[in-house]
């Protein structure tokens, strides 16, 4: 059996990953065989299984390549924005996203029930996806841009089951325009603000901190999410509300 040097190792590692997410991107993963993979990264079969042991490890891995995916976009679309306006560019770029990666996703989410531990590396940062959408929807609540009568977890999940099921319609063939028209009659109930800032107007710990470690971390690397300090200050933050009501 060939041997693995400890310094390339990691590097290796991540060539596979991408090879392989590329590879399923165009075959999907029915399709897309070890061989496939091998032959995409220019290594024999039996190299790859150095790294993983199989298909489905390997796939845990490549679920933890969409988080950095939303995130990309997320920085590319809320800059200066409303929030509106910014989860319609979210929108936008998802919808124009190559199809190939976007019905890979789709793969991968039907898979999970069958797939125990792909299932549960999807679920873990499809949680932490949401849980960073909902801060910042929590911080936007506090500034008066958007409504502040619903919690903002509810907001968050809602609006990622919303963009997921978009989606599905977009890759099954209905009309981007008609799409985005819809979410716009949606996106300005869910999100239409009171015009009222709230109390605080403090920065949020959770969200420096959370700042932190998006800057530390390389793409494809997962996150652990802080927890709400205890000692947090900011007055009547919704998510604090949330978590003790």
């Amino acid at each position: 059996m060939p041997k693995v040097v400890p310094k390339y190792r990691e590097a290796a590692r991540k060539r596979i990953i991408a090879a392989g997410w590329d590879v399923m991107s165009r075959k999907g993963y029915c399709a897309t065989t070890m061989d496939d993979i091998a032959a995409e990264v220019g290594v024999t079969k039996s190299a790859l299984y150095l790294y993983f042991k199989n298909k489905d490890a390997l796939v845990t891995e490549i679920i933890k390549l969409i988080p950095a995916l939303v995130r990309r976009r997320a920085r590319e679309s809320f800059p200066d924005a409303t929030p509106l306006q910014g989860w319609t560019s979210m929108l936008e770029a998802q919808l124009a996203a190559d199809a190939g990666q976007e019905s890979l996703i789709l793969e991968l989410v039907a898979m999970a029930a069958r797939n125990p531990a792909a299932g549960g590396s999807l679920a873990e940062n499809i949680r932490a996806g949401y849980e960073m959408a909902a801060h910042g929807i929590a911080a936007q609540q506090r500034e008066g841009l958007v409504r502040d009568d619903a919690d903002p977890y509810t907001l968050a999940l809602g609006l990622a089951a919303l963009f997921f099921g978009f989606q599905c319609l977009s890759l099954a063939g209905i009309d981007r325009t008609e799409i985005r028209e819809r979410w716009l009659t949606l996106g300005s109930v869910l999100l239409e603000p009171t015009g009222r800032p709230a109390a605080c107007t403090e920065g949020c710990p959770w969200t420096d901190e959370m700042g932190r470690r998006l800057a530390a971390q390389e793409a494809g690397e997962s996150i652990e999410l802080p927890d709400c300090p205890e000692t947090c200050e900011v007055p009547d933050c919704p998510i604090r509300r949330h978590r003790k009501g």
